[in-house]
């Protein structure tokens, strides 16, 4: 898991429509710190939290190798290749007991990295090693989001659940924080196989614990898959999020916002020594943004359901639009501090209410489908913007590239509202029992 620009990329979950009867999800707890979410929470934040000695020791060993950036831009684009498969991976998760794929994952991420240690303690670990671990690690990483997304609404009340959302959103954003503080701090002490040492005794600790967690039978159930079958259930899922309009507008929001925020970590460096406060000036601005991100999971929770979907998307594509407006004209680096920290937080305000719609609205056997195709579409829209803004900044001002992503939030405000207000309400059904 890449640690940069984690929050922004943290988009690619969203989407809801009429897709079906809105369903009061069955669960294993009548509050939202009952055993089972509290298991799940504490796994998956002190699997966050190794992932970050991961990243930190996986970066620094790369940049110090003979490739040195080159080996770690290699790495990183190796990782995005299996996100192609998202849509197939899709297509596994909506046919397999969610419980076991996630357990299945994680064990076999820790023997990987447990592997990777070992090589890297008896000088073993090549370039080599680490693109092809790295590969395997993303394609068992595809399945393991949707899942998630798709069992946490069996562990918390439906009332809860943009709650739930916003506690592992804000889990995930504090653990990347500290474990990257104390990788750095740990690796003045020790070597990066004991960081790799780290994050594979994590993944083995989250799939202990996800096996204590219960969950409703329908879920943990598996059901055939041959060749054939996989893209006939393919074809499905595509017709299936065709055929739903507002799956189609939230996705193309996602995409949109992943497209105009994306370049926002790249033109950081440059935009921060137009500030006259060089390298430190780039570490302050990508710290604003993780605080920022930390306080919008914490609001997002407190405002749960309190605001509708349309009045959560008002406020945060208001903010972004005001913040990224504020980057493009602040004159200090205190202003820049504060705008970063606006825009951060406003991406859980966006994407709580969103992945909690998807997850009370979509029919049940089509959520992995949808869930797994939609971070894929947002996904990839991220190195395109890189590669177009990379190449624009050669004919205009960095300033402007703030200035114009203001201009395209704004937009996707009216744009997006509109296609909303559209769409009948839900209705809503009993729960099933």
């Amino acid at each position: 898991m890449s640690a940069s620009g984690q929050g922004i990329q943290a988009l690619a979950r969203t989407a809801c429509p009429r897709i079906a009867p809105r369903m009061k999800p069955m669960t294993t707890g009548t509050r939202l710190w009952n055993r089972n979410f509290l298991l799940l929470w504490l796994g998956l934040v002190q699997s966050y939290l190794g992932d970050a000695f991961s990243v930190v020791g996986l970066t620094w060993l790369l940049s110090r190798s003979s490739d040195g950036a080159g080996a770690v831009a290699t790495a990183l684009a190796l990782q995005s290749l299996p996100r192609l498969l998202g849509p197939l991976a899709g297509v596994v998760v909506d046919r397999v007991s969610k419980k076991a794929l996630m357990i299945g994952c994680d064990l076999a991420r820790g023997a990987i990295l447990l592997a990777m240690g070992g090589l890297e303690a008896a000088h073993m670990l090549s370039l080599g090693h680490i693109y092809v671990f790295s590969v395997l690690l993303a394609v068992l990483a595809l399945g393991y989001s949707p899942s998630l997304r798709i069992l946490l609404p069996s562990v918390v009340p439906n009332e809860a659940l943009p709650t739930a959302n916003s506690a592992i959103q804000f889990g995930m954003q504090a653990a990347l924080i500290v474990g990257s503080s104390l990788a750095g701090l740990a690796l003045t002490f020790t070597d990066v196989a004991a960081a790799l040492l780290v994050d594979g005794g994590s993944f083995i600790l989250c799939a202990l614990m996800l096996g204590l967690v219960q969950f409703p039978a329908r879920l943990t159930a598996s059901k055939a898959l041959g060749a054939g079958q996989i893209w006939q259930d393919l074809a499905e899922g595509f017709r299936y999020i065709a055929a739903r309009r507002l799956i189609l507008a939230l996705t193309a929001l996602a995409c949109c916002l992943n497209f105009l925020l994306g370049p926002v970590n790249i033109v950081f460096p440059i935009y921060a020594d137009l500030l006259g406060s060089g390298v430190q000036g780039f570490g302050v601005l990508t710290s604003a943004l993780g605080v920022g991100l930390l306080l919008g999971s914490l609001a997002a929770g407190v405002i749960g359901d309190r605001l509708t979907p349309l009045q959560a998307f008002a406020v945060g594509l208001s903010g972004m639009a005001l913040a990224l407006l504020g980057l493009g004209y602040a004159p200090t680096i205190a202003l820049s501090l504060a705008m970063a920290a606006l825009l951060g937080s406003m991406v859980p305000i966006i994407q709580v209410p969103l992945v909690s719609q998807l997850q009370r609205n979509v029919a049940p056997e089509f959520q992995g489908r949808v869930f797994a195709t939609l971070e894929t579409l947002a996904t990839l829209s991220i190195p395109i913007s890189a590669l177009l803004i990379g190449q624009s900044l050669r004919v205009i001002p960095v300033r402007w590239v703030f200035v114009g992503g203001a201009a395209g939030v704004a937009a996707l405000v009216l744009v997006c509202l509109l296609a909303l207000r559209r769409q009948p309400a839900p209705e809503v059904q009993p729960s099933a029992t």
